[in-house]
C-alpha cells in the first residue's frame, strides 16, 4: 500500500520508527518483525530517488536524534582558560563577563572564514543568533563574509557590517547549498544556527579542530527551554541502535558514521570550502536545511571529521531533547547558564509577534475560533520551536477550559471550521510560508483533538456528530496537502510519535500508528472517534437532530470505528426523523451504509434502505433539480449495464 500510494508521510513515519520498535526487546517478536518489514517498505516506496538509501537513513535518524555541553576548565589541544575574553564585536547589551576560553591559533594563523547563518527549516533567523555571533572572538580581519538572509546586519556590531551579504540564492524560501558554497570566498566555511547558546570561542575551537583538512561538528549534551528556564542533560544517545539499522541494511559506512548522524547538530558544521564543494556536487538538494546538510554527511564522513563533545566546547541547543535519548533534569556550570538566560530570557521563545498574539488571546478572553483565526493569519519568519508550539497549545487550552459544558461543543466545532478554512490545506497553495505557519495549525489541531477526547461526554448529539465530521474532514485535507506543508506535518508527527513512549500507547493505537499508513492512525484520530462513539452511546434516549446523527455515522464509518450500540442508536434515530433529512444527510448515510458497510445488522440496513428510498422520493417531488440528478444517474447506470452486457456477448 505504501509503495502504491507513494505518500511521503507514511513512508517517513513508518520507516523512521520501524527500526526503533524492531529493537525494543520487550515487544513481541511479531511486533518487531512487522516493524522491520515497515522499514523495507519505506525503502521500496522511495526507491526511485537516487538518494533513497540516504534519505531513508535520514528519516530513521530523525527518530533517533534531535537537532552540548558544560564548560570545562581543563587545558586541551592548545586551549587554556582566560578571564573575560572579549569578542571582536561589542553590540549593545553585551552579556556579562564570564569565564571563557582562549584558543591558540593553528600553525600558519587563522584561515579566512565564511559564515552561513541559517535556521533549522529556512534561511530566516532571529536576533538571538546574530547577537551571539557578534560576540565571537574570531579575528574580524579573517572574516571574509557573513551570509544572512536579506543581508540584515542590524543585530550585529557596526564593525561587522562590511562583511555581511545576502544569500546568492535569491528565492525567499529555498537554499542552493552548492551555489552558496561556490560563492563563498573563505577557505573555511562554518554554519551558524539560530537555536543555539554558543560561547565566544566556538568558531575558533571549531576552525582549529578542522585545521587538518577535515570537518568539525558539535555533539549535543545540553538542552535549554527558555519558556521555563529548564535545562536537560542527555546521558545516552541510541548510537548502537542506529548502527544496528545500518548493519541490517548492509550499509558500508565509515567507522563513526552512526555517531556522526545521531549525536551532532548539522548547523554546527565547520569544514574547508573544498571539502564542502566536493560533497555538495555529489548529492541533489531538496528539503529543509537540516536534511540537506545531513546529506553531506555521507561524503564528509570519509574525511573522519572531529566531533567535539561536552569536554571540548560548552554550548547548548535551545529545544527539547529527543525523546529516544536518556536525559535528566540538570544544570550546566554557571557560565553557560548565564549566557543562555541573557540571550534567551525566561518566557521568551524568540518571536515577539507571537508573544503579542498570545497575550491578546489571553487578555481579551478570545473565543477559541477567533483565537485560531488570529493565529493562522500570522506570517512567521521561521517555523515554531517545540517550546513555542507548547505555548500556543497552552493559550488555547486556557480558553477552552473556561467554556461551559453546553457551549464547548459548538465552540470546538467553530474552531475546527477555522482550521478547515486555512489556505495552507488548499492544493497548490502550500508554499514555504504555509509550511512555516504549519506549527500554529498543528498546535491548534492537537489541542482541539485532546479537548474533544476529554469533553465529548458532556456534549449533545449534534455537537458530537458535527465535531466528529469536522475532525475527519480535517484529517483528509491534512493528508492531501502540498509537499512542503506535508513535510512540515511529517516532522511534527514523528516528534509526536517519539514523545509518546510505547507504554503510553494502547496496542491497537500502536499498530495503527506504526504499521498502517492511514491518516487516522498517524494523526491519532481513531482514538478520538472511539471516545466520541462511547460519548454518543451514553447520551440519554430522545429525539436527536437527524443531521447530527448522519454526520456521526459518516465520520465513524470513515474511521472504521465499529460500535454496534452506536450503530443501532443512530439507525433508530434516523428512521424516527427521516422526514427531516436533507440531500446531504442522505448522501452521508448512503456512504456509511453502502460504501463503508458500517451498519452490520442486516435488518437495520433493510429498514434504513426503505426509509431512505421513501425520503428520496419525497425530495424528488419537492425539488425538480434532485429528480433530474436521480434520473441522470439512473440513465448512466443503465448505460453502464448495457455496455457490460454487450461486452460479455461479444466475448
Amino acid at each position: 500500500q505504501l509503495v502504491a500510494t507513494g505518500c511521503r508521510l507514511p513512508v517517513m513515519a513508518v520507516g523512521a520508527v520501524g527500526k526503533r520498535v524492531f529493537d525494543r526487546r520487550r515487544l513481541s517478536q511479531r511486533t518487531r518483525i512487522l516493524s522491520g518489514i515497515a522499514c523495507v517498505l519505506a525503502l521500496l516506496a522511495c526507491r526511485s530517488c537516487e538518494e533513497a538509501p540516504v534519505r531513508l537513513l535520514l528519516s530513521v535518524q530523525t527518530a533517533f536524534a534531535g537537532h552540548t555541553a558544560a564548560p570545562s576548565s581543563a587545558s586541551r589541544g592548545g586551549v587554556r582558560v582566560a578571564r573575560a575574553a572579549k569578542g571582536f564585536g561589542s553590540p549593545v547589551g553585551s552579556p556579562p563577563a564570564t569565564a571563557t576560553v582562549e584558543v591558540a591559533a593553528p600553525k600558519g594563523g587563522w584561515p579566512m572564514l565564511s559564515i552561513i547563518v541559517m535556521g533549522t527549516d529556512s534561511k530566516s533567523v532571529g536576533a538571538a543568533a546574530l547577537k551571539q555571533l557578534g560576540e565571537q572572538d574570531y579575528p574580524l580581519d579573517k572574516i571574509k563574509e557573513i551570509v544572512v538572509q536579506g543581508g540584515d546586519a542590524s543585530a550585529l556590531p557596526s564593525s561587522w557590517k562590511g562583511v555581511v551579504r545576502d544569500f546568492s540564492t535569491k528565492d525567499a524560501d529555498d537554499v542552493d547549498l552548492t551555489k552558496e558554497f561556490g560563492a563563498c570566498s573563505g577557505t573555511v566555511l562554518a554554519f551558524w544556527g539560530d537555536d543555539h547558546v554558543s560561547p565566544s570561542h566556538r568558531l575558533k575551537t571549531q576552525v582549529l579542530a578542522a585545521a587538518e583538512g577535515s570537518a568539525s561538528l558539535l555533539q549535543q549534551t545540553w538542552f535549554y527551554d527558555p519558556a521555563d528556564s529548564d535545562w536537560s542533560k542527555v546521558t545516552y544517545w541510541p548510537t548502537k541502535d542506529f548502527q544496528s539499522f545500518l548493519e541490517s541494511m548492509n550499509s558500508s559506512k565509515p567507522v563513526g558514521y552512526a555517531e556522526l548522524m545521531v549525536t551532532t547538530d548539522p548547523l554546527t558544521l565547520c569544514a574547508p570550502k573544498a571539502l564542502l564543494v566536493d560533497a555538495s556536487q555529489r548529492v541533489k538538494f531538496r528539503g529543509s536545511p537540516i536534511e540537506e546538510i545531513k546529506l553531506l554527511y555521507d561524503h564528509i564522513a570519509e574525511s573522519k571529521p572531529r566531533l567535539l563533545g561536552d569536554k571540548e566546547l560548552s554550548w547548548a541547543a535551545v529545544r527539547a531533547p529527543p525523546s529516544v535519548t536518556v536525559f535528566e533534569a540538570a544544570k550546566p556550570a554557571g557560565a553557560l547558564r548565564k549566557l543562555a538566560e541573557f540571550v534567551w530570557p525566561k518566557g521568551v521563545g524568540g518571536k515577539e509577534r507571537l508573544d503579542s498574539v498570545l497575550m491578546q488571546i489571553k487578555d481579551t478572553k478570545m473565543a477559541p475560533a477567533k483565537a485560531v483565526d488570529s493565529l493562522l493569519h500570522e506570517a512567521l519568519k521561521k517555523p515554531l520551536s517545540d517550546f513555542e508550539i507548547k505555548r500556543v497549545r497552552k493559550a488555547l487550552a486556557e480558553r477552552l477550559a473556561e467554556l461551559k459544558d453546553k457551549e464547548s461543543g459548538p465552540a470546538v466545532n467553530d474552531a475546527i471550521k477555522e482550521l478547515l478554512s486555512w489556505e495552507g490545506l488548499v492544493r497548490g497553495k502550500g508554499n514555504q510560508q504555509m509550511a512555516r505557519n504549519f506549527g500554529l495549525f498543528w498546535a491548534a489541531f492537537v489541542e482541539l483533538r485532546k479537548y474533544t477526547t476529554e469533553s465529548a461526554d458532556f456534549w449533545d448529539m449534534s455537537s458530537v456528530g458535527f465535531v466528529a465530521e469536522g475532525l475527519v474532514r480535517l484529517g483528509q485535507r491534512m493528508w492531501g496537502t502540498d509537499e512542503r506543508v506535508n513535510e512540515a506535518m511529517t516532522q511534527l508527527i514523528l516528534q509526536e510519535l517519539n514523545q509518546k513512549g510505547d507504554e503510553e500507547l494502547e496496542e491497537g493505537e500502536l499498530a495503527s500508528k506504526r504499521i498502517s499508513g492511514d491518516y487516522f492512525g498517524a494523526l491519532s484520530l481513531k482514538s478520538v472517534l472511539e471516545s466520541m462513539a462511547y460519548a454518543a452511546l451514553d447520551i440519554p434516549v430522545e429525539k436527536y437532530p437527524v443531521n447530527g446523527l448522519c454526520s456521526l455515522a459518516w465520520a465513524l464509518a470513515e474511521g472504521n470505528v465499529l460500535n454496534q450500540g452506536v450503530q443501532m442508536k443512530v439507525a433508530r434515530g434516523i428512521i424516527a426523523e427521516v422526514d427531516r433529512m436533507q440531500p446531504a444527510d442522505v448522501g452521508k448515510i448512503f456512504v456509511a451504509m453502502e460504501e463503508k458497510r458500517w451498519f452490520k445488522d442486516q435488518n437495520t440496513v433493510a429498514y434504513l434502505t426503505e426509509s431512505l428510498m421513501s425520503r428520496v422520493r419525497t425530495l424528488k417531488k419537492e425539488d425538480a433539480g434532485i429528480a433530474q440528478m436521480v434520473a441522470e444517474r439512473q440513465a448512466e447506470a443503465s448505460e453502464e449495464v448495457a455496455k457490460a452486457q454487450a461486452a460479455k456477448t461479444s466475448r
